[in-house]
């Protein structure tokens, strides 16, 4: 074998050399290409990153909250707040929390008192809503309820965990547990309002029964001790004297949490005018409002134990340029059958009270009576404008509606037929001159010469002009009886005593005004008032546990 010389090994000892060094240069360069191209991205993605903050602060501003600002003074701090970032957004973990706040022991008690008031003060309206409002009839009120017990829900459970926790609590991590607790709270509410709620119609009903046996009992045709069906013996008595009653009442059944001295107590007066009902055959009631109460309902379903059967009611007008969102209060119930009912609005009213938001009106009632001739009687009941100061203003606003109300009557009359015409309410018209005389006064004058006066449209030329009886004040031998704030004075118009302690306010205590009336126009129809002096003002007495006696008309 042959045998290389030195020279040619010591020469491929260096080439190999070469290239070894050649291609560990060719490696390093590719590293550091690779290491400048890391380096390019990585300034890239700080940069990307940074405009992302920046974009975060715009919409942040665009929507008023506070942008996110780095506040470390050092550029190599705020890298690392970048990375921080940038790492969380891409890892998906919840960034690390850079500030943490501990609530003092005060901070902590005021929030558990704040959540503790707001959890019984809304115990204690929804206990008040079912004791006084009843309203799970109304819709409209099952959907304010919601709206107002469901924020302050919200709001007690965040305050209260609040309180209850050493830091702050953020709502996204308590969300399902702060959820829950506002919905156990929210549910609480409504089991208080709605399944257990106040059964004023079974005490109405019952007091009704309670005052229809004792009159049964009273009269001859109970010696059986048979039920008498109160149609059957209503029409009986009716048949013996052809006569029947109208009463006209002022109420006082305002929505609830309307009062002149904290309490009208007015489901005890309604249980107790239910004893008073049976005496009348028609029934016409002024402010008896159904906005926020089932009352209305609760008294017309126990009257009808009487026998009250038909009622018509001045609903709300929702569709005045001024929403009426208070009904009109006023009520008709009878005995008889009504055939026909209508009603209209005022169109105008004192913006300065509160009668600008309720629908008062004229409600007509068409009753059919029982005999050939007059064979129905036209109905007309209505609530004037409340309010005597400025006297002049508030006067002609009552002349304006009298007059609507007149050309209403009209409207509804024939020219042919002899039927009776009965108009009835609170006018707000005082009939006395002061307060010790009771003779006419000046406005008084002015309302009877305005109902009497013809109608001024052309349509209803031909229907003879109404010629009104004021039954009361012919009763009372032309004199006009006190029907709001009775008292007792002195022949100087001195105060002695007062008997309305708790409906009238402190104004009209002992103001002896004559605001009620019942105006009657026969019409031809051979119908009269039997006797003028069964035409009067009634009283009765309610005497609560504090002693007080109250009149009531």
């Amino acid at each position: 074998m042959p045998i290389r010389p030195q020279e040619s090994y010591s020469q491929g000892l260096r080439k190999r050399a070469a290239s070894l060094e050649e291609n560990a240069q060719r490696d390093g360069d590719d590293e550091a290409n690779k290491l400048i191209v890391n380096s390019k991205n990585s300034s890239k993605n700080k940069v990307l990153e940074a405009n992302d903050l920046l974009d975060e602060d715009k919409k942040s501003l665009h929507h008023g909250r506070q942008p996110r600002t780095l506040t470390s003074r050092s550029p190599r701090r705020d890298i690392l707040s970048l990375e921080r970032h940038r790492t969380c957004s891409v890892t998906g973990e919840p960034p690390v929390p850079t500030r943490k706040f501990t609530a003092s022991p005060l901070l902590r008690t005021c929030c558990l008192l704040l959540s503790g008031s707001l959890v019984l003060f809304m115990t204690s309206f929804a206990v008040y809503l079912r004791n006084y409002m009843a309203a799970a009839h109304s819709v409209s009120f099952v959907f304010v309820t919601c709206l107002f017990f469901g924020p302050v829900s919200f709001a007690a459970v965040i305050i209260g965990l609040h309180g209850c926790c050493a830091a702050n609590v953020s709502i996204s991590k308590a969300s399902s547990k702060t959820i829950r607790m506002t919905m156990a709270i929210f549910l609480i509410y409504l089991v208080i309002i709605y399944i257990f709620p106040f059964d004023r119609q079974e005490w109405y009903e019952n007091t009704a029964k309670q005052a229809y046996n004792r009159w049964m009992h009273s009269s001859s045709s109970k010696s059986n001790n048979t039920f008498v069906d109160p149609q059957d013996y209503f029409l009986s008595k009716f048949l013996e004297s052809y006569k029947f009653r109208i009463l006209s009442y002022n109420i006082f059944i305002r929505p609830p949490g309307v009062t002149s001295n904290g309490n009208d107590y007015k489901d005890e007066r309604l249980v107790r005018f239910l004893s008073h009902m049976m005496r009348y055959d028609i029934i016409c009631l002024q402010e008896l409002f159904t906005l926020g109460s089932d009352r209305w309902q609760a008294l017309t379903k126990a009257a009808r134990i009487f026998g009250f059967y038909y009622e018509a009611h001045l609903k709300r007008n929702l569709f005045s340029w001024l929403p009426k969102v208070v009904d009109g209060g006023v009520t008709i119930l009878s005995k008889f059958p009504i055939v026909a009912t209508d009603s209209i609005f005022f169109k105008r009213s004192s913006y300065s009270t509160i009668d600008c938001i309720v629908a008062k009106g004229v409600l007509y009632a068409k009753i059919e009576l029982p005999f050939v001739e007059p064979r129905y009687l036209h109905l007309f009941s209505t609530h004037l404008q409340a309010g005597d100061e400025p006297l002049e203003e508030m006067m002609n606003i009552k002349l304006t509606q009298l007059e609507q109300a007149r050309e209403f009557i009209y409207s509804k009359l024939n020219s042919e037929r002899k039927e009776l015409v009965v108009f009835c309410g609170d006018l707000n018209v005082n009939g006395r001159m002061s307060v010790v005389d009771g003779r006419d006064s000046k406005e008084y004058f002015k309302m009877m010469q305005l109902l009497s006066a013809s109608s001024s449209s052309s349509g209803y030329s031909k229907i003879p002009s109404l010629r009104w009886k004021d039954v009361i004040r012919d009763s009372y031998q032309g004199m006009h009886p006190v029907t709001v704030g009775d008292a007792d004075v002195d022949e100087y118009g001195q105060l002695l005593r007062t008997w309305e302690l708790q409906l009238a306010s402190k104004g009209d205590r002992g103001c002896r005004k004559r605001l009620d009336y019942i105006l009657f126009d026969p019409r031809n129809s051979g119908l009269d008032i039997s006797n003028k002096s069964s035409s009067k003002v009634e009283t009765f007495f309610v005497s609560e546990l504090t002693g007080c006696e109250q009149t009531r008309y």
